[in-house]
């Protein structure tokens, strides 16, 4: 199936261009990085400096075989592609490129379990054009994807059990013992905590791009705009794996800040690094910038708002309701942290105070508190709902017109009355305010003392275990029936042949655009998340990261709005014809399509 618009983007002019340029920055990069890993690893890092310098060689390796010595074309769906980097001309076979890639791949993965088993062992004890069938080198790797599929996913399963393994016993061997020195064990948690970000973030980065071409591949879809893109973002990888190193952990952004008064030969001093940490930690700061970011956010929701409302074509229309309720609760998420309540909160400890408009009005900071939480349980239950419907509309069809059952009005109604009822038990525990404030200062001695007495603040609870165990009750319940939708959809629209076989690409390119959608935003809000988890984990207070970690959950709605625009097609040519950037053939195949499905199925009420 083919969703291809002749494009720039698609070229092999641009997607060189860009991975060339990419290839530009990474290369000093990751020489800077491999620099300080060898010069500049003190001597209480040293029993992990190899495995540092050996994982980050092969990210870099990655990299630079990925954006310049093959820069290879994919067909996806089909397991076949060319190459347009040095390879080519050094006519090293196709095969051979093909199936290194796949092994310096394994080669990272495997780096990364090493990393942690490392850890462990210390800590425990110590439309396709025919013409790109012509193109040099064009090598098919597999006629049925099956194979590699099974290959990949072995692969990744083995290294995913073992990795995680490694990660829960050192989690549990920080948390459950304790060390001869006690701040050799601190140092022991926040060099875990910089390790796990160093990791997750590139990880992270990596899943988007390969989540989309797996897709692609399932969904049996050509779209080489979206594959080009999504090798571009796989190949910057190892960059950003570079630079996060470079600032997670302290003296490698010690060492660099050091280099670069070096360069432009000004002197450092030696406080100018805890200033800057100290300003990121400052309530002015933090205000200022979700402030900033309430000014930016605001119009792009009142336009998405705008563009979901007015411009959803009648072949959406059943899904409008349900995109406009997923887009109105993000968007007042977004409001209601940035600006409304602005919380700062007083990691490890469940505590906080806010700096919002809500001071103004006066509203208690526990009502606040409660809000803020069960705002967190009313998106996960929408996004539910949202996969819920179109798992009816599109298994049981179209006969109802789009009204609930009896039986799913009360499913839904139970769930949205959990998601505001879940953390009722943590409010049952909460602690004398007085007594809260001195469990605080014991647990975190280095707190400034007037943080304790600010406006509003308030501690929810002195046992973390609490509210942990409220969120994982409310995921548990929201995100197995979740995943069982979404998988449900997805073999439906596999194995299910439509009436038309253009409905059913239809309803294919929705229901993938609608996963990047929610699952984009969801994988940028797991690395705040991950922060706050291992924060309250190993009882680590930075001011600063939590704020930093804050404003990144702020961002999740406007990333969310901004996502929604670019992957539906119809609100992305909408868009783009609004800000007169529409291309010269916009909708000429899109619109097309949809004449076709419209006319072919006058007795539908809708293809969706």
């Amino acid at each position: 199936m083919c969703s291809y618009e002749t494009s720039y983007f698609d070229s092999d002019e641009f997607y060189l261009t860009a991975l060339h340029i990419l290839t530009v920055i990474e290369i000093p990069v990751h020489l800077f990085g491999a620099f300080i890993v060898i010069f500049k690893t003190p001597k209480k890092m040293a029993s992990i400096k190899n495995s540092l310098l050996s994982l980050h060689c092969l990210s870099a390796f990655v990299d630079f075989y990925l954006s310049f010595l093959t820069s290879p074309v994919l067909s996806i769906p089909s397991s076949a592609g060319y190459p347009l980097g040095v390879s080519k001309w050094l006519m090293v076979p196709t095969s051979i490129q093909v199936y290194l890639a796949f092994s310096l791949v394994s080669a990272v993965s495997v780096s990364i379990v090493l990393l942690f088993e490392g850890r462990y062992y210390v800590l425990a004890n110590g439309a396709n054009s025919n013409h790109l069938l012509n193109r040099p080198g064009f090598f098919v790797l597999a006629v049925d994807a099956t194979v590699c599929a099974i290959c990949v996913g072995s692969m990744s399963s083995f290294l995913v059990i073992h990795g995680l393994f490694y990660v829960m016993s050192i989690v549990w061997q920080l948390s459950g013992s304790s060390s001869k020195s006690r701040n050799s064990h601190k140092l022991q948690k926040q060099l875990m905590i910089t390790l796990g970000i160093q990791v997750v973030i590139p990880i992270s980065v990596f899943f988007v791009p390969t989540f989309i071409l797996i897709f692609l591949v399932c969904s049996n879809q050509f779209n080489p705009t979206v594959t080009n893109m999504s090798v571009v973002m796989a190949a910057a990888h190892g960059v950003i794996s570079t630079m996060t190193m470079l600032i997670v952990h302290r003296p490698y952004r010690e060492a660099t800040l050091d280099t670069f008064y070096w360069i432009t030969m000004k002197e450092r001093k030696p406080t100018e690094s805890k200033i800057m940490i100290t300003v990121v930690a400052t309530d002015e700061f933090y205000a200022g910038t979700l402030h900033i970011l309430t000014a930016i956010e605001v119009p792009v929701h009142l336009f998405g708002a705008y563009i979901i409302v007015a411009k959803t074509p009648k072949k959406m229309r059943t899904v409008k309701s349900s995109m406009l309720l997923l887009h109105f609760v993000g968007a007042f998420v977004d409001v209601y942290l940035s600006f409304i309540a602005t919380p700062v909160l007083t990691l490890p400890v469940c505590s906080g105070y806010p700096l919002g408009f809500s001071l103004v009005l006066g509203i208690p900071t526990n009502v606040q508190v409660y809000l803020g939480i069960s705002f967190v349980g009313v998106i996960s239950v929408t996004i539910l709902t949202f996969f819920e419907d179109r798992y009816h509309r599109l298994i049981h069809g179209h006969g109802s017109n789009g009204k609930r059952s009896w039986k799913r009005i009360i499913y839904v109604v139970i769930h949205y009355i959990v998601s505001v009822l879940f953390i009722a038990p943590g409010y049952l525990n909460i602690p004398d305010q007085a007594v809260g404030r001195a469990v605080t200062k014991k647990t975190i001695p280095c707190i400034p003392d007037d943080v304790l007495t600010r406006p509003g603040y308030f501690v929810l609870s002195v046992v973390n275990i609490i509210p942990c165990l409220c969120l994982v009750f409310m995921f548990s319940l929201v995100m197995p029936q979740t995943i069982y939708f979404v998988g449900a959809i997805f073999y439906y629209l596999l194995h299910t042949v439509s009436k038309s076989q253009t409905t059913n690409r239809l309803q294919k390119q929705f229901f993938f655009a609608l996963c990047i959608q929610i699952f984009v935003p969801i994988v940028v809000l797991m690395f705040p998340v991950l922060y706050i988890v291992l924060a309250i984990w190993f009882d680590y207070y930075n001011q600063g990261a939590t704020n930093i970690a804050l404003a990144g959950i702020a961002f999740h709605g406007i990333l969310s709005t901004i996502t929604m625009l670019i992957v539906h097609t119809p609100y992305r040519n909408t868009t783009l014809s609004m800000f007169r950037l529409s291309p010269k053939n916009t909708g000429n195949n899109s619109q097309q399509i949809w004449k076709t499905v419209v006319g072919a199925h006058v007795t539908q009420h809708s293809v969706w």
